[in-house]
């Protein structure tokens, strides 16, 4: 914390007499102040210095005033008082004077005491120093009075117009340097590194001066070392920019220069925790030459990954996003054409931040298996459909209904048969089978098929060629069925009327009532209950996939009464190839 002197000559110089109030007293090259007369008719003088004090403002402008001194030359000396003391006292000038122009009367009230001594020996001629307490320089000059109290002694100095010996001042200041700065943001919280990090802070100075300089450190060692980043600007923050932090727990701290270039102490480390975005996927390996390649990748921090595949930027295949932190290869659930492509991966950290796209180009050639046959049947219960059975060969069919746009696969071939009892009634499905070998596919010619459904049919979804049959509807031609979109009524202030807030949710349940005239029909139904497993259930007009948790039954002369209730869920037909 350097100190400076620095000499201030006045530059304009009078003296106030009480007695004579009105009159000017600039001209001569000397000043007197003091008492003058008998009791009580005592005229006092008081001598006063001005200077341009934006002049001065200028000099001390952000600095510390750690010491003024007046210095005056005395050209007589003032005897030891031998019943009293010399006293001295300075003032500060309230208002701006002319030098030819300040009285006693214009100048009176315009001033208070600054500061003030007791002097217990004589006063010689010379120069007389006198240390002002509580400068500010932020005045339009001082006054100054050297007299004893209730003597008459008057004591003459030189003017600011005498050719030597002028009075001036001496101001002792600091170059302060600026406090610890105040750290704003980030404090605390979770920040995204992958944007922008805007870092703020208030610039601490005592003087009211303005920042010139900062150094900004992070550490992402716990502080085991240090970053710095160091501007020239008033600016109290820095933006960061996106991907300079790594994740995880950082600090920083940071501190300021004044317009002078001192310095202050570090903020306290101020910490934050950093999140961005995972190190891209690494590809590792993609399956050649198969339909249905599997891509392999190395990552950090998975949560979730996701993987598509591209033909001339035209998006192929998605596998949509897939939770998993160890699974780190993903077999294309598609069978795509030979031809180049392209695969690219991401992934999810815990952070909720996505990884870019990392890609990679392969190429699929192929040697395809025989083209398969195909032949269909339409039944009671749905479509048979005959194909190949060649070893080493899996058959695949796939179905959608005629005025769809796309099939999905529902069934596998077994033997070179593959029933499907799943149709809705008297509605055209078109078909065709999928030869899978080695790799490589072939499909079928497309062939079309319905069924007319002519009872009420129950199969589970674990064997759907178990089909269980009921001919005798007790409805009496009428289904008793329920739809409910489930919701809830709530009450809120200022409204008089409930407000009812949909869920996304759906109950549906059919009431059914059928006769069975054997034991044997009787129990088949019931073992279907009892496999505890989702259940088909169709008609002429109806196609529903659902549970059946109980039943209850009555035994007649000629059978057996059936009423249970039919409770609708979902289900996909789609299998997994």
């Amino acid at each position: 914390m350097a100190q400076h002197n620095v000499n201030y000559t006045f530059e304009k110089s009078a003296y106030l007499c009480s007695y004579d109030s009105t009159s000017n007293y600039s001209s001569q090259d000397y000043l007197l102040t003091g008492n003058y007369g008998a009791y009580p008719s005592v005229e006092q003088r008081m001598a006063i210095f001005g200077y341009n004090s934006q002049s001065i403002k200028d000099i001390l402008k952000y600095k510390k005033i750690t010491a003024a001194v007046l210095h005056v030359y005395l050209l007589s000396s003032i005897p030891k008082p031998s019943h009293h003391w010399i006293q001295t006292n300075a003032y500060n000038l309230y208002r701006e004077w002319g030098e030819k122009t300040v009285t006693y009367a214009n100048m009176a009230s315009q001033y208070g005491s600054m500061t003030w001594h007791n002097i217990n020996n004589s006063v010689s001629s010379g120069w007389f120093d006198f240390i002002l307490y509580g400068y500010d320089g932020l005045e339009k000059g001082m006054g100054f009075k050297l007299e004893v109290p209730f003597d008459t002694q008057t004591a003459q100095m030189a003017s600011t117009r005498a050719s030597s010996n002028k009075p001036y001042l001496t101001i002792t200041y600091e170059d302060v340097p600026p406090e610890t700065p105040i750290v704003n943001l980030p404090d605390g919280n979770y920040v995204d590194n992958s944007s922008i990090i805007k870092f703020e802070w208030k610039h601490n100075d005592s003087m009211g001066g303005i920042q010139k300089k900062f150094d900004l450190q992070w550490s992402s060692n716990n502080g085991g070392s240090w970053n710095t980043i160091s501007q020239t600007t008033s600016n109290n923050y820095y933006n960061m920019p996106a991907n300079t932090l790594p994740s995880g727990n950082i600090l920083w701290r940071v501190r300021t220069y004044n317009v002078f270039g001192e310095t202050g102490n570090y903020s306290p480390s101020t910490a934050f925790y950093s999140v961005g975005m995972p190190k891209n996927p690494t590809i590792q390996d993609i399956t050649g030459n198969v339909s249905r390649p599997t891509i392999s990748w190395g990552s950090d921090d998975q949560q979730l990954y996701q993987v598509q595949i591209l033909q001339e930027d035209n998006l192929i295949y998605d596998s949509g996003v897939q939770p998993s932190t160890s699974v780190k290869n993903h077999m294309v659930n598609k069978f795509l054409l030979d031809g180049i492509y392209t695969a690219q991966v991401r992934t999810k950290n815990r952070y909720d931040l996505w990884s870019n796209w990392t890609q990679r180009s392969f190429n699929i050639q192929t040697t395809k298996p025989v083209k398969p046959n195909v032949t269909l049947e339409s039944n009671n219960y749905g479509v048979a459909i005959a194909t190949d059975n060649e070893s080493g060969t899996i058959y695949i069919l796939y179905r959608k209904k005629h005025n769809e746009s796309f099939y999905i696969p529902v069934f596998k071939a077994v033997d070179g048969i593959v029933k499907d009892n799943t149709l809705e009634n008297n509605i055209d499905y078109d078909y065709f089978i999928r030869a899978v070998k080695n790799g490589a596919f072939n499909d079928s010619d497309i062939v079309r098929g319905k069924c007319l459904l002519k009872h009420y049919l129950f199969s589970s979804i674990k064997n759907m060629d178990d089909v269980v049959e009921m001919k005798y509807s007790l409805h009496k031609n009428n289904k008793d069925f329920s739809l409910d979109n489930l919701c809830s009524e709530n009450n809120y202030t200022g409204r008089k009327y409930p407000v009812t807030e949909y869920s996304p949710f759906v109950k549906e349940t059919y009431n059914l009532k059928f006769f069975a005239n054997t034991y044997i029909k009787l129990q088949k139904f019931i073992d279907l209950i009892n496999e505890r497993t989702i259940i088909l259930y169709r008609d002429k007009f109806t196609k529903k996939y659902g549970n059946i948790c109980n039943i209850r039954c009555k035994q007649y002369k000629k059978g057996f009464s059936m009423e249970f209730t039919f409770n609708v869920t979902d289900h996909s037909e789609e299998i997994e190839v």
